[in-house]
């Protein structure tokens, strides 16, 4: 029936044959009729039955099993896939798709308990931020991501991961013409690398 009327229509996948809504406004308009408290069932359920799948590891299964696990509330799997579609995103150089990503992976990271875990993933998610935020010219978003790793980092007394957030301080002060500012957090990152023995971070200070 839904056929007949045109609001979806039937599409050959890997997985075999689906529906796929005709137009998004389609599509937003159904799941707008969905109750509130009914949805994030739907999306566990919808979840559940995409992490089943053999090629969920595809592009495609990867934005889809982040949205649901997000939309569930199911936020230990939803940092994960987050970050995935992330770091896939950014290296198709689809620098707002990765923020996108990035940021409710952040959102995600912030329902857990708090733990060393749950630090070390903040301030990898916003280093990972870095790079898009660059390339789209947000200057101010990616100083207050690169100033909170910096802190988080210091707070749980990790050199490497400090080391790298002056790093990327670094060359953000440089490239808005903050010179006291790059040397010295170069000099910290610099200083961070030879402490730990990492040439990885004292190269690209």
């Amino acid at each position: 029936r839904l056929v007949a009327a045109e609001l979806v229509h039937q599409a050959r996948t890997v997985a075999g044959s689906v529906c796929v809504f005709k137009h998004a406004l389609t599509r937003e308009t159904a799941y707008a009729s969905i109750p509130d408290h009914e949805r994030p069932d739907l999306h566990r359920r919808i979840f559940a039955a995409l992490e089943a799948l053999p090629h969920r590891e595809q592009t495609d299964e990867i934005e889809r099993l982040a949205h649901h696990a997000f939309r569930a509330g199911a936020w230990d799997r939803a940092v994960g896939y987050l970050r995935q579609a992330g770091d896939r995103a950014f290296r198709r150089w689809a620098n707002g798709e990765a923020e996108e990503r990035f940021m409710p992976a952040l959102a995600a990271l912030e329902q857990w308990p708090p733990s060393r875990t749950r630090t070390e993933l903040g301030i990898d998610l916003r280093l990972s931020l870095r790079d898009p935020l660059w390339v789209l010219g947000k200057m101010d978003d990616m100083r207050r991501r690169l100033d909170e790793a910096r802190d988080l980092a210091e707070g749980i007394g990790d050199s490497g991961r400090l080391g790298w957030a002056c790093c990327h301080l670094a060359r953000l002060d440089w490239a808005v013409a903050r010179h006291p500012g790059a040397l010295a957090n170069g000099g910290r990152g610099l200083a961070l690398a030879a402490a730990i023995g990492d040439p990885a971070l004292a190269i690209e200070t």
